[in-house]
């Protein structure tokens, strides 16, 4: 999603069809007494509006509720994940459970108007990603501004 806000995002459109990018993909693990899990009870009830893939209100004003209690990191249910896998966010750096990543790996990304792709560097898989799995109602949804 953020590579095609990048790619939307430019002032001019860019030389080539595509743009070539070098990105790290790391593992960490995080520890907190000060967390929520957004995606279990109570807040199940509230899936439709937490996971609403254009209108952020609702999102920005737990987001902003929950950092003003103190709360550290936090689970979700992804808004664009088809099959609505859980993220995690952390507020602060105080939830990483180690100050070095448990794994790094770098990866190639291919972005162009229609179309984003990864290949981990020296492997042969590349997962592709349509504009079209995140369009809403034919339109793509920009990120909330705060």
């Amino acid at each position: 999603y953020y590579r095609f806000v990048f790619f939307f995002s430019m002032a001019a459109l860019p030389p080539k069809p595509a743009i070539h990018t070098q990105h790290t993909l790391f593992t960490a693990r995080y520890r907190t007494k000060s967390g929520v899990q957004l995606q279990n009870l109570p807040f199940d009830h509230y899936t439709t509006s937490l996971t609403h893939p254009a209108d952020y209100a609702a999102t920005q004003r737990l987001g902003g509720d929950m950092r003003a209690a103190g709360v550290q990191a936090f689970e979700y249910l992804s808004a664009r994940d088809p099959r609505h896998g859980i993220c995690g966010a952390l507020f602060s750096p105080a939830a990483f459970a180690a100050r070095k990543p448990d794994s790094q790996q770098p990866w190639l990304c291919e972005t162009s108007a229609a179309t984003v792709s990864f290949k981990p560097v020296g492997g042969a898989t590349v997962t592709s990603f349509a504009l079209s799995v995140f369009l809403t109602h034919g339109r793509f949804p920009r990120p909330a501004r705060r």
